[in-house]
């Protein structure tokens, strides 16, 4: 697949990501041995996730595991380490990580989602993420196919595979945030 390149934003400087981000929404935690903190996953792509997390962070993290919890599988465990760390809305710490490259696939426990899943533009790369995740080869199930025709207004673009979703809703949500309300 080709790389896509997300449009510069000169507020911010040169954008550097070579992979499509998506919007997310889904319960998300971060471990190091016993150390332990929560939050939701903002923001992901194949390689990467952000996560606001739900209180400060009480150690400096370096490499970590942490534990998606998408809601169509079961939670998935990864191996990561911290390339950012900032705050995010109210100054509530995120975490960038980028997952390490040998990696299992979540185990999936149900497969299409339903209309009402994937309203939000988060909701829709929540979804489009866990099935690229599980198979990025993977036909794109018809309530993500509907949804993306309404996120473009009708107009919609021709992603065949769940890897090509992910690159179209990326190219769609092009003035998304993740400091931005959904």
């Amino acid at each position: 697949m080709a790389r896509h390149t997300l449009p510069q934003d000169p507020a911010r400087g040169t954008e550097r990501r070579g992979e499509p981000r998506v919007a997310v929404a889904f319960p998300a935690s971060i471990r190091d041995g016993h150390l332990h903190c929560s939050g939701r996953a903002v923001d992901a792509s194949e390689h990467g996730v952000l996560i606001q997390l739900n209180e400060p962070l009480l150690w400096e993290v370096g490499e970590a595991t942490i534990t998606l919890r998408l809601p169509a599988s079961e939670p998935w465990e990864v191996r990561a380490t911290v390339v950012r760390a900032d705050a995010g809305d109210g100054g509530r710490p995120r975490l960038a990580l980028r997952m390490t490259e040998q990696r299992p696939a979540p185990r999936p426990r149900r497969r299409s989602p339903s209309r009402r899943e994937v309203e939000s533009l988060a909701e829709l790369g929540t979804r489009a993420y866990e099935l690229a995740l599980i198979d990025p080869a993977a036909e794109i199930p018809d309530p993500l196919g509907r949804a993306l025709i309404a996120l473009c207004g009708g107009v919609p673009p021709e992603p065949q595979t769940a890897r090509e979703l992910l690159v179209a809703i990326d190219r769609r949500a092009d003035a998304y945030s993740p400091d931005q309300p959904r």
